[in-house]
């Protein structure tokens, strides 16, 4: 078992999957939620509606979010932490309409 991927890796289980877990904390309680996703240039993309998490990630934007891959009995995951940022994805990124499919 290897116990820590390189980032070369690490870019390449993110940019493979489509689902992880978004974990944000709130009144010292954690939540956590699992979420479609796109990873372009170093950043995370998720599209969600007005609810519970939202409502925690702008009372606190600090995040974290897990990505898991099992294939043949062997499992790899990375963890990255950073903050919520409300964006709008530009019509003209090509990973919108992979990140909308996701979520179908």
């Amino acid at each position: 078992m290897q116990d820590k991927l390189s980032d070369k890796e690490m870019n390449m289980l993110l940019s493979s999957e489509v689902f992880g877990h978004l974990g944000c904390c709130d009144d010292g309680k954690p939540y956590i939620v699992p979420m479609a996703y796109v990873y372009n240039e170093n950043t995370l993309y998720g599209q969600t509606t007005e609810g519970k998490k939202v409502e925690k990630l702008r009372k606190n934007p600090l995040v974290c979010f897990q990505v898991e891959s099992l294939k043949e009995g062997q499992w790899r995951s990375v963890i990255c932490w950073g903050g919520y940022l409300k964006n709008w994805l530009s019509r003209n990124w090509k990973g919108r309409s992979r990140l909308k499919s996701s979520n179908s």
